[in-house]
């Protein structure tokens, strides 16, 4: 007789799983939006509101990775400790890393072949191969790492800062794991979240003094002030690098951590109904951070570039953070309709969409024309749709294809399996 250490994995939230797909859309359509349906002027309100839909997209990225990560992880760390570690790690590499590399494996060939491979591919591919090219900030050629390769490799910065969150959330789980009242959550989640204001606030309210340090020591190509914006120092720690990111990851972490502990006991009826109005409430919040941070309407007010900064941590990590929670713990039209089978599996491909979509933007790109009239707007309207399926249709191949045999063929062979222990037989 055998017996063998087993951790139960807690129930899937179809919900959350929809809205990984609605998080990878938002990015889709902001980032195809001057591409594919340009305008005379892209700096009205109503154009800005789409475009900057990625500001949305990647807090909810983060904030629910946190959750399903604690959500699913957790307990396995908590009852295996280091050899569950071991796995977890092993399971979120084999999940990331093989579309990863065929992306920028394509990406180097495609430019090897028109000769267009950059001289400094060497000097950074081992940042990108390692999925560190987020963690530092080094400047080659003039250009942040971030930024140094093709379209699908750029957007992959997101990816290199979750592999930083995955490094850092042994951590972070034993220490919830130290929280055994639901009060005590609740105070860290607070903490959580004041904390990752104060960074932002302090890093923006030191603008200038930290602006002139980066630029004496890597040149004006670091300038925050400037036409090289993009690729600044600041930009790249505020945008880019996980250190402010990862207090929207463990927000979804702390906010998983007290949706399992409420999960003991059902909502009543009342609690549904107000878990609703919450939920509701929530989206609105986030709609009307997204507007005040984003719109030309509100950068004349003193306070605006502070607020804007607040889009790399909490700005929109509260509220979200309050969506997450709403589709994971009640059932409404809302959760229902991200729980809808084609919302699930199109939520079980969106990191083939995120990272895949800048591609097809790129293919569909070259006949766009700007949008004088509503005839070109229609077209272009209906060249986005195209893209979106097509995005969605590729992604449904690479996820057959490539993400999920490549997921099961290194979890098989890199996983930790301990030795069963033989019991010698109950005699009655």
């Amino acid at each position: 007789m055998t017996t063998k250490l087993q951790t139960i994995r807690p129930d899937a939230i179809p919900a959350l799983t929809g809205l990984r797909f609605i998080a990878a859309l938002l990015v889709l359509i902001s980032h195809a939006m001057p591409k594919i349906v340009p305008v005379p002027d892209p700096t009205t309100n109503g154009y800005v509101f789409f475009h900057s839909f990625a500001g949305i997209g990647m807090p909810l990225f983060f904030v629910l990775s946190g959750f399903v990560i604690q959500y699913n992880y957790a307990s396995q760390i908590r009852d295996q400790g280091l050899p569950g570690v071991y796995n977890f790690l092993v399971t979120r590499f084999a999940r990331l890393y093989p579309l990863f590399f065929v992306c920028v494996a394509f990406d180097l060939t495609i430019k090897w072949s028109y000769q267009q491979l950059p001289a400094q591919t060497m000097s950074a591919l081992p940042y990108y191969l390692t999925l560190t090219h987020s963690w530092f900030y080094t400047l080659l050629d003039g250009h942040s790492l971030v930024f140094l390769f093709g379209w699908m490799p750029q957007v992959s910065w997101s990816i290199s800062t979750e592999w930083f969150f995955y490094l850092a959330f042994p951590f972070i789980c034993l220490g919830l794991l130290q929280l055994k009242s639901l009060q005590s959550k609740i105070i860290l989640l607070i903490l959580v979240a004041l904390a990752g204001a104060a960074l932002v606030i302090t890093v923006g309210t030191h603008t200038i003094q930290l602006n002139t340090i980066a630029v004496a020591h890597f040149g004006e190509a670091a300038n925050y002030i400037g036409p090289t914006k993009s690729e600044s120092l600041l930009n790249w720690f505020l945008g880019y690098s996980p250190y402010p990111r990862i207090f929207e990851f463990m927000l979804g972490c702390v906010i998983a951590d007290i949706h399992l502990s409420m999960s003991r006991n059902a909502p009543s009826s009342f609690e549904q109904n107000l878990g609703m109005y919450a939920l509701l409430f929530a989206l609105a919040a986030t709609l009307c951070v997204h507007s005040i941070t984003y719109l030309p309407l509100f950068q004349h007010v003193n306070w605006f570039p502070l607020l804007k900064l607040m889009q790399h941590s909490m700005g929109y990590g509260i509220p979200l953070a309050a969506v997450i929670f709403c589709c994971a713990r009640y059932s409404n039209v809302i959760t229902r309709t991200l729980s809808a089978k084609y919302m699930v599996l199109c939520g079980e491909v969106s990191y083939s969409i995120y990272m895949l979509h800048m591609l097809i933007i790129g293919a569909f790109r070259w006949e766009a024309a700007t949008a004088t009239s509503w005839q070109i707007g229609i077209a272009n309207s209906l060249r986005m749709i195209v893209v979106i399926a097509a995005t969605i249709g590729l992604s449904l191949i690479t996820y057959t294809l490539i993400e999920m045999p490549a997921k099961k063929w290194l979890t098989r062979r890199l996983t930790y399996r301990p030795k069963t222990v033989a019991t010698a037989p109950v005699h009655s």
